[in-house]
C-alpha cells in the first residue's frame, strides 16, 4: 500500500522524540482532519512502521550516547578510550548493524577493552 505525503509526514512527526505537538496541532500543521490521524493510527501497517521508526531512532540514540561517553573518557586522558574511538571509526561502528555488531555486543567489547587496558598512573601532590 502506497502512502501519501501527509501520512508520511505524520509518521515522521510521531517518530520524532523531540516533538511535543498535540494531535490537533499536527493535524493543522499537515492540513488534515483530526479524525484522519486517528484512522491512520488504527492501521496495523502504520503502527508497525511507527514502532520500527522509534526502535531505529532509539538504537541511534544509544550509539550516540555510547560514543559520547567514550569520547569524554578520551578527552579525560584515557588512552584506551582514544584508541577505541579510532578503532570504531575504522570499523564504522556508527551504524551498528552495518558493522555486523549489536549495541549490546559493542558495549561488552568496549567494557572488556577499557577494563583490560593499562591505566595511567596518577601523580599525587605531597605538599599538603
Amino acid at each position: 500500500m502506497e502512502w501519501n505525503r501527509k501520512k508520511r509526514q505524520y509518521l515522521a512527526i510521531l517518530g520524532d522524540p523531540n516533538c511535543r505537538l498535540s494531535r490537533k496541532e499536527i493535524a493543522d500543521k499537515i492540513k488534515v482532519c483530526h479524525a484522519t490521524l486517528r484512522n491512520w493510527e488504527r492501521e496495523t501497517e502504520f503502527r508497525n512502521a511507527l514502532s520500527e521508526l522509534k526502535s531505529k531512532r532509539g538504537e541511534d540514540s544509544e550509539w550516540a550516547t555510547l560514543k559520547f561517553v567514550i569520547y569524554e573518557k578520551a578527552l579525560g586522558g584515557d588512552v584506551a578510550a582514544a584508541k577505541l574511538l579510532l578503532q570504531m571509526r575504522e570499523m564504522n561502528l556508527a551504524s551498528g548493524k552495518e558493522a555486523g555488531i549489536t549495541v549490546d555486543e559493542a558495549v561488552k567489547l568496549i567494557s572488556n577493552h577499557l577494563t583490560s587496558a593499562p591505566k595511567p598512573s596518577m601523580k599525587t601532590d605531597s605538599k599538603n
